[in-house]
């Protein structure tokens, strides 16, 4: 055979081997931001010609330590987040050499107490009269006995507590710890005796208002917003918090629980009223996004106004659209990264 022609073919496969080595994406992270990223694959697959990406949710907590872990194999690309990274995760990322981080906000969720029983509406104060395992009884602090819901407030109904919770991992349940647990805990005064407590520690103080009641007043399954979804399917009594994207699609099934008096409605997430929202996002590394093409393709495809626009795929989906993803667009062009930078 023809040397020449055996070293070419030799050349090209190698090439073809490289090439799809370097347009394979590996992204990992939080489940609620997993159903956009695939949604998200499937057009950039079509649009460009590309490999499929591997995408894994497995929480934002774990999705972020992989990004920033410099001894996993294979090296995720992009970390999804439904929460934005912490001092210690981008310690960690610095640690690893991995950096300088990009953060890409590509639009809005908001939590929903969804349920099938006749609650209807819930604050701050009476969920965490219900579900911490220590209460303030007007007297000091004390062990909840509470099992019912009319218990921690005579104006709900006398429906057993029990709620569905994703664990700890997910960037679902840090939002459940900050702006439900942790302001019932302010509100009701217990912040304050904990923090005599543990000697003016603000920190240890708050991380003890967010420990839960075990079963059965709180269940976690593994998976996030759609385990919790599946265990709520098959409670009459219980709530469910879920992401709000699960529950538009599955809004005829239940009832969403309106918080601190707001209703989970697209126009009270999007202006901040409702309280249960955040952000979503994406985090790479702005070394990947200039080392391989596809990494900057995929994010440009979340970004555009045909996904993540007003009007967007996405927005069937339960996407609360970015008033500010042109400029979110122009930043990760730039590889401005929205300020999180080392």
């Amino acid at each position: 055979m023809n040397v020449k022609f055996m070293i070419a073919v030799a050349a090209a496969c190698s090439a073809t081997a490289s090439q799809a080595e370097e347009a394979l994406l590996r992204i990992s992270g939080s489940t609620t931001v997993y159903p956009y990223a695939v949604m998200a694959a499937d057009v950039y697959v079509e649009e460009k010609s590309a490999i499929y990406p591997e995408i894994e949710g497995i929480g934002t907590s774990k999705g972020i330590a992989k990004l920033c872990n410099g001894q996993v194999e294979p090296a995720i690309d992009i970390a999804m987040a439904s929460r934005r990274i912490k001092e210690k995760e981008l310690a960690a990322c610095a640690e690893a050499d991995i950096g300088p981080l990009l953060e890409v906000k590509f639009g809005f969720d908001g939590l929903v107490l969804a349920t099938h029983s006749d609650i209807n509406q819930l604050t701050s104060v009476q969920l965490f009269r219900a579900l911490a395992p220590i209460v303030n009884d007007g007297s000091g602090l004390v062990q909840n006995s509470t099992t019912h819901w009319n218990q921690t407030d005579s104006t709900l109904p006398e429906v057993p507590i029990s709620v569905i919770l994703p664990d700890a991992s997910h960037g679902t349940r840090e939002i459940f710890d900050k702006k439900i647990m942790l302001d019932g805990c302010r509100k009701t005064g217990v912040f304050e005796q904990l923090l005599l407590k543990v000697e003016g520690n603000k920190k240890e103080a708050a991380k003890l208002c967010t420990r839960i009641r075990a079963a059965p007043f709180t269940t976690e399954p593994e998976g996030g917003s759609k385990a919790v979804w599946a265990s709520l399917t098959g409670s009459q009594t219980s709530i469910g918090l879920v992401s709000f994207g699960i529950y538009s699609v599955n809004s005829d099934d239940v009832t969403a629980v309106s918080f601190n008096t707001e209703e989970p409605t697209i126009e009270n997430i999007a202006d901040g009223s409702y309280q249960l929202s955040r952000p979503l996002f994406f985090y790479l590394s702005d070394s990947s996004k200039i080392s391989k093409p596809s990494v900057s393709k995929y994010v440009k495809t979340v970004l555009s106004d045909e996904l993540s626009g007003e009007n967007g795929f996405f927005t069937h989906f339960g996407l609360i659209p970015d008033p500010s993803l042109a400029q979110n667009r122009k930043d990760f062009e730039d590889g401005v990264g929205l300020g999180v930078n080392f």
